[in-house]
């Protein structure tokens, strides 16, 4: 982050797009938005899988409680169902150019994970002297203090909520994570479609107006007169192209049941590009003025010998 902002005051930049094209060129603002446009998907992906993990979950606490009859599914054909109804409410939160009528739903978020934090924290005591001293569970290690798996310990599923079995507080956090996620997604989906949009226009050479001068708000210009079928063909663009991220989102949601591979994947491949080789390439072009030789050779080498290890990472898995 630092070696970021030093570039960007050292190059006079003002966006990450801006200060990327300063060092590497102008191909880089189609390079980004398909960066963006991957790590979008792939976030959204995740959190299909993670709903595709909570729902069925909601179904089965219901069963057990007597709230409502089994289902006469298989639990993929169940996973898959639950997947496919969300879309009744994702479709037509993502329909709108706009989202500002979410931002009442954002506390939700909040809420939420409080209340899980909570659940897990006055849950841990009791959990933690139950299942001490069990071989199935393993040992307690240093790693296990620091990352917050004294609960479960060794048979901690990727899906925490998974460990907690039936009961009415579990099945509350279950609820509140899936709207959540589900305003989530339509949030995450917007910036995703413009940066494919973008991607595609960029290689089609029809982009017209720089990312830099674009309105981020509606004006009179571009909503009047013969702005008025420019604007109507591009937000049937940005539609198709919606109905396309997320058709292949839930596909893909569907085909994988394990979110910890995709952020495993994302974050390796994807997410070391942004974090890693992004700051690299500013590093070594801009050179901030404030580091000395020392400082530029120990950053660099941090920088890359991280990126040469999650790339490794990506190779194995």
């Amino acid at each position: 982050m630092d070696v970021m902002m030093r570039g960007a005051v050292q190059l006079q930049a003002f966006d990450t797009a801006t200060l990327l094209a300063r060092c590497v060129g102008p191909w880089s603002g189609p390079a980004m938005d398909l960066l963006l446009v991957l790590y979008g998907n792939g976030a959204l992906v995740a959190y299909f899988i993670l709903l595709g993990d909570f729902l069925p979950a909601i179904v089965t606490d219901l069963v057990q409680m007597s709230v409502i009859s089994p289902p006469q599914l298989s639990a993929q054909d169940l996973r898959t169902r639950c997947i496919l109804s969300t879309l009744i409410v994702v479709v037509p939160l993502s329909i709108p150019r706009k989202l500002s009528a979410l931002r009442y739903a954002s506390p939700i978020a909040l809420i939420s994970i409080l209340y899980f934090s909570t659940t897990v924290l006055t849950n841990a005591p009791e959990l933690i002297l139950a299942h001490l001293g069990q071989p199935e569970y393993g040992e307690i290690q240093w790693f296990n203090v620091v990352g917050g798996y004294l609960s479960f310990l060794a048979v901690t599923d990727q899906n925490i909520l998974r460990n907690y079995g039936t009961s009415g507080a579990v099945t509350l956090c279950r609820i509140l994570l899936s709207f959540t996620i589900l305003v989530g997604i339509p949030t995450n989906l917007l910036p995703t479609v413009r940066s494919f949009k973008g991607f595609i226009e960029n290689l089609t050479g029809a982009a017209k107006t720089p990312p830099m001068e674009a309105p981020l708000l509606p004006t009179e210009s571009t909503t009047n007169g013969a702005g008025d079928t420019a604007t109507t063909s591009s937000e049937v663009f940005r539609l198709l192209l919606t109905a396309f991220c997320l058709a292949a989102e839930v596909v893909v949601a569907i085909a994988v049941p394990n979110v910890a591979d995709v952020m495993g994947f994302l974050g390796a491949s994807v997410g070391t590009i942004l974090m890693m080789v992004l700051p690299l390439t500013v590093l070594v072009k801009a050179r901030p003025k404030d580091y000395s030789t020392a400082r530029v050779w120990l950053t660099g080498l941090l920088l890359l010998t991280s990126s040469l290890t999650a790339f490794t990472a990506l190779v194995v898995m």
